[in-house]
């Protein structure tokens, strides 16, 4: 089953504005003003993709297309149950009671979201919007390396 783009798009805002939300939350929990910095980076920079992800989306609305009811179990089926959790946030503090765990549980959600915008990407017929969403993936991988060279760094 392929997604059409709008509930491409629908779940691509959907994973932005939850990574948004964690960040905000991970950078009031940081007591450090450096890793406060690099989760509003990250809060920031997944706010230009939700930005990107929102436009694609009204413009294919426009252009016809209409959500579809597969997409729970497209999703449940491709990426699990993890990639609509909207309460990730709230684990800052409870489950995620270090920067190191904040750090890991990152890594691991932004890896969901590589993983996600690389197998949609196939489903593109655009060339344009391929090529932003290379650039995006490619951020995504940075984000990733970023947060992994702060595990590296909290656990030596």
């Amino acid at each position: 089953m392929n997604l059409n783009p709008v509930e491409l798009f629908k779940v691509a805002v959907k994973i932005e504005e939850n990574g948004i939300s964690f960040y905000k939350k991970a950078s009031h929990f940081a007591k450090e003003i450096l890793v406060k910095e690099i989760f509003d980076n990250l809060a920031k920079m997944e706010e230009d993709h939700l930005h990107f992800f929102s436009r694609l989306e009204k413009n294919v609305r426009e252009c016809g297309y209409i959500d579809s009811e597969d997409i729970k179990v497209y999703l449940d089926r491709n990426f699990g149950p993890e990639i609509f959790k909207t309460d990730d946030a709230v684990k800052i503090g409870r489950e995620l009671k270090t920067i190191l765990d904040i750090f890991r549980f990152a890594l691991e959600k932004e890896n969901i979201s590589i993983d996600f915008y690389t197998k949609i990407r196939g489903s593109i017929g655009n060339l344009e919007t391929q090529k932003t969403l290379d650039k995006i993936i490619e951020e995504e991988k940075g984000h990733a390396k970023l947060i992994l060279e702060n595990i590296k760094k909290i656990e030596r």
